[in-house]
């Protein structure tokens, strides 16, 4: 009968390449779920049986609602994170003949064009989206940053990822740093929002 080895955690782990709070998080995934878990499984089944019958069309807001008026006991955004581990999401079909409108705004030419070394302040700001997971749902924070000086001039935060949240944080930084717009450029890869303005 051959002794079997046991070799101390930190040794198997760096052998295997993981790190010991990742292999702690896996040893608790092993374990029977608990009780919110399993009310988590209840309702993500329900959602999804639902969503199933109503051929993948709703999205959260209405699943939640119809969660609501069977009884279950949960939030909006509870609801949101619940469909989106579970890789849910609402496919509407189009109408017959439907067209999609052809948008009438005009296509800003690049004017950054990817020269992000600016040597003085207040002169090109840039901004970007960032999606975090919350325990209630997904938050989305806009940081507008001066290139000039590498600092965050301002920012805003929400449930909800819109051209408002952009503009919230641009308003945010303008009140911050008061540039003179006339020499001011505004750079977004945001797709809720043009590329680019003067904010004169």
């Amino acid at each position: 009968m051959h002794r079997q080895l046991q070799w101390p955690l930190s040794i198997t782990c760096e052998v295997l390449g993981v790190s010991r709070s990742g292999y702690y998080r896996w040893k608790g995934r092993q374990r029977r779920p608990g009780k919110m878990q399993k009310r988590h499984q209840s309702i993500t089944s329900f959602l999804l049986e639902r969503a199933k019958k109503m051929k993948s069309v709703p999205g959260y807001r209405k699943l939640w609602i119809e969660a609501q008026d069977e009884g279950y006991r949960c939030g909006k955004n509870q609801v949101q994170r619940l469909l989106q581990e579970a890789g849910y999401r609402s496919c509407t079909a189009l109408k017959p003949g439907y067209r999609r409108t052809v948008s009438t705004l005009p296509v800003l030419p690049n004017l950054l064009n990817r020269r992000f070394s600016v040597g003085e302040p207040n002169k090109v700001w840039v901004s970007d989206t960032t999606q975090i997971r919350c325990k209630e749902g997904w938050l989305y924070l806009v940081a507008v940053m001066d290139l000039g000086t590498r600092q965050i001039v301002g920012y805003a935060q929400g449930a909800v990822n819109s051209s408002q949240l952009v503009l919230n944080a641009l308003e945010s930084a303008w009140k911050y740093s008061q540039p003179v717009g006339k020499e001011l450029l505004f750079h977004s890869d945001s797709k809720t929002t043009r590329r680019q303005v003067f904010l004169g």
